[in-house]
């Protein structure tokens, strides 16, 4: 096996909660970017160049990660792979979605919930859908009956992840949680904390030198736009 560098590694995946068994809510950490022209891009790039005012070489680091979260079986399902991604945009509305069916639920727990011990069945077939999701993902939720051996019968819920052949039962009250999880997330604070557990690579790593070009001559930067003056009736777009 060749040896190891930072540039092999793909992504951090933390787990935030076990929602039931063989199914988690995860937070992931992508150490890189792609796209069609430069194909795979490591987070890390470091840009060496020439700095005329002071007339020295320097280096800027600049750093390119991407996160999100993940409602995913940890064990696939017969050959199914439960998988739903919650990014930055999906946060507000999957939070209200999960506390939405929760309080629904509980607040109808008597109408929707018969509990007779084994008898127990669940009276009103509600239904809680999420379609707007990133791939095209659906998540279904539906009022059920389940036994714990702790508490024997009691109120539950059955996920639905993209597909009908392929459900989880977990407790009324998970909802809840999942809805403050997913509330409470802040997707890039979570990331810059993790590339902490990453660590600094060495310096030097993914080097771009732009202090001299082909020719040997220095390249200068670009001169940024100037502001408008405070005293001046200028708008920012009319210099």
């Amino acid at each position: 096996m060749k040896e190891l560098t930072y540039e092999n590694y793909q992504k951090l995946q933390d787990q935030m909660c076990v929602i039931t068994k063989n199914l988690v809510l995860n937070f992931n950490t992508i150490l890189f970017s792609w796209s069609e022209k430069k194909g795979r891009s490591y987070f890390h790039t470091e840009i060496q160049y020439k700095n005329t005012k002071f007339d020295e070489v320097v280096i800027n680091i600049k750093r390119k990660f991407d996160s999100y979260l993940s409602i995913e079986n940890v064990v696939p399902e017969n050959g199914y792979k439960a998988f739903v991604m919650i990014r930055a945009e999906d946060l507000i509305e999957s939070r209200n979605f999960f506390l939405e069916a929760y309080k629904t639920l509980k607040s109808r727990r008597e109408e929707i919930y018969k509990m007779a011990g084994s008898r127990s069945r669940v009276m009103e077939d509600a239904v809680f859908v999420l379609d707007d999701l990133p791939q095209g993902a659906t998540l279904v939720l539906k009022p059920c009956i389940i036994r714990t051996i702790e508490k024997g019968h009691m109120p539950g819920v059955k996920m639905f992840i993209n597909s009908k052949e392929i459900s989880f039962e977990f407790p009324l009250k998970k909802l809840a949680g999942l809805a403050e999880y997913i509330g409470n997330s802040d997707l890039f604070l979570y990331a810059q904390n993790a590339m902490t557990y990453v660590g600094r690579p060495p310096m030097g790593t993914n080097l771009i030198d732009l202090a001299k070009n082909e020719a040997n001559e220095e390249v200068k930067g670009v001169k940024g736009r100037r502001l408008p003056g405070p005293k001046t009736n200028d708008g920012f777009f009319d210099l």
